[in-house]
């Protein structure tokens, strides 16, 4: 009561026109009817007296401000955030919460958010523990990634992942990261920016249109294109050596760049198949054209048809194009002539001389003699002699005489 330092009842009671008219008028009426308007004036000056008390008592106490949400904030912008609510910043203490992975940061603040708090009172937080803003960190290799792998391996050292312009690789897949902004192993600040760039996959490139080109200028808009190529050869009797026929991939078809095409280059005119002329030595006539024939040949012939091959040309091994004549001849061969009966010459001697040339030549005791004829077509006598050990020995006697051991 005392803190208002006003006294009530002098301003209530101030004089003014209608306090000197009521007056009079109280005077005049007499003292029945003063009594009730002044028990309805002690009333309400009560009423006032209780309604100025409790105004007074509590504009005496500390005032009250709102505690602002500080969680998420770093240390420094938690404390601004009291100073500019009329708080201060009070016992701060590190602890993990299993989610924030950036230090100094509020996750905590007592009292809570929402709250009220007397002006001027200290508001008590506990910070994550980690690498603090200002600190750095390497940057991870995120090429090859799919972006969830990129961003996490980002996240986890603290960095922003940053979506870039995709484009196109010849060496990654389509929907991975193909390029980074800051090289891998490069030291940079905790919560700087890295951006990434998203393979489309090589070069789309539209295939020209090459058939019936010449090869060596079908080759270089191929290669002008980015494109490879590759190539066949056929025979074609209605495209021009050396010219295109065809391409494995239709003109304007969109392609990798650097796909390889192939085509199929006209080798002119088919030459015919070359073949060997067959041995048909000693076949007959119809044999022989049939063997010509089956391997896709023409004939001449010559001579008695009755006869066989005596003379083939070309000769028979030789490669020749199909569809060629090759030429021979037919004889009757010469009947072979009956082979002479061999005449024998006759031995005449007789025993009782080959007795007498088997003494003479010393050829020993005469066992046995017989006439025999040799390959050579001549009659020999055989004898069988013994000499004076018993040991026989055999000889041969022709119709001259002469002896032969044999």
């Amino acid at each position: 009561m005392g803190c208002f330092r006003r006294d009530w009842r002098i301003m209530f009671m101030k004089p003014n026109a209608k306090g000197v008219a009521m007056k009079a008028n109280a005077n005049a009426s007499g003292s029945k009817r003063s009594t009730p308007r002044i028990g309805v004036i002690i009333g309400l000056l009560a009423a006032v007296f209780a309604i100025l008390a409790a105004v007074g008592l509590a504009g005496c106490g500390p005032k009250q401000v709102d505690v602002p949400n500080l969680v998420y904030l770093s240390r420094d912008e938690a404390q601004a955030e009291l100073e500019k609510a009329g708080l201060k910043l009070g016992e701060v203490s590190e602890g993990s919460n299993g989610e924030l992975k950036l230090g100094d940061i509020v996750w905590k603040q007592s009292p809570e958010a929402g709250g009220k708090a007397d002006e001027g009172s200290a508001v008590n937080v506990t910070v994550s523990v980690g690498p603090k803003m200002g600190d750095e960190v390497v940057v991870p290799d995120i090429t090859g990634k799919t972006i969830e792998e990129a961003e996490k391996a980002l996240s986890d050292v603290l960095l922003i992942p940053m979506p870039g312009t995709p484009v196109t690789s010849d060496t990654v897949e389509p929907g991975k990261i193909c390029a980074q902004s800051v090289p891998a192993g490069s030291k940079v600040k905790v919560l700087d920016p890295v951006t990434y760039a998203i393979s489309l996959g090589k070069e789309k490139v539209a295939v020209p249109d090459v058939a019936g080109k010449p090869i060596a200028e079908a080759r270089d808009i191929l290669a002008k294109a980015g494109l490879g190529c590759d190539t066949t050869g056929a025979y074609n009797d209605k495209v021009a050596k050396d010219t295109v026929i065809s391409q494995s991939v239709v003109k304007d078809q969109q392609v990798d760049k650097g796909t390889v095409v192939t085509l199929e280059v006209s080798l002119g005119v088919k030459p015919p198949d070359k073949v060997a002329v067959p041995d048909i030595y000693t076949y007959n006539l119809a044999g022989a054209k049939g063997a010509l024939e089956s391997a896709g040949l023409k004939y001449s012939y010559s001579g008695d048809e009755a006869g066989t091959v005596t003379f083939i040309d070309p000769a028979p091994g030789t490669k020749v194009d199909q569809g060629s004549t090759v030429k021979f001849e037919l004889s009757v061969p010469k009947p072979t002539p009956p082979e002479p009966t061999p005449t024998i010459v006759k031995n005449h001697l007789t025993k009782k001389q080959v007795e007498e040339i088997v003494w003479e030549n010393g050829l020993g005791q005469l066992e046995e003699a017989q006439k025999v004829e040799l390959n050579d077509n001549i009659e020999y006598w055989e004898v069988t002699c013994s000499d004076t050990n018993g040991k026989q020995h055999v000889f041969v006697i022709d119709p001259d005489g002469k002896v032969s051991p044999v």
